[in-house]
């Protein structure tokens, strides 16, 4: 038998044995749009410690790998489009003539890290 989901009423989570979920109206949205993804917008060369993933929405975003910085060998992903980036993969991403809305999910923690090439 299924124990009786119990309220955590400090989070707000509900609780099943080892499952956590909140019901809709519950779940607290905010606007978290990234400048990466506004038209003239690239990040620069960087990794992430975990996978990442991603579908574009809308609109084109624009990836490439490597080290070197160079927004004019990137590939245009439109809306649709599945896209993976490995763990410590080093890319740099974002927006050319027009706005990328992209849904991101992975594992966390959701870090950062930029790269710097050994001179």
């Amino acid at each position: 038998m299924v124990p009786a989901p119990e309220l955590d009423s400090a989070q707000e989570t509900w609780h099943i044995n080892v499952i956590a979920y909140k019901l809709p109206d519950q779940i607290k949205w905010v606007d978290n749009r990234k400048s990466g993804m506004l038209p003239g917008n690239m990040s620069r060369p960087h990794y992430h410690p975990n996978d990442r993933h991603f579908f574009v929405i809308s609109g084109t975003w624009w990836v490439g790998t490597g080290p070197d910085f160079k927004p004019e060998t990137t590939i245009p992903l439109p809306s649709g489009v599945s896209v993976t980036h490995f763990a410590r993969g080093v890319h740099f991403d974002g927006a050319k003539t027009e706005q990328a809305t992209i849904l991101v999910w992975g594992e966390g923690p959701a870090t950062t890290t930029p790269f710097a090439p050994s001179r």
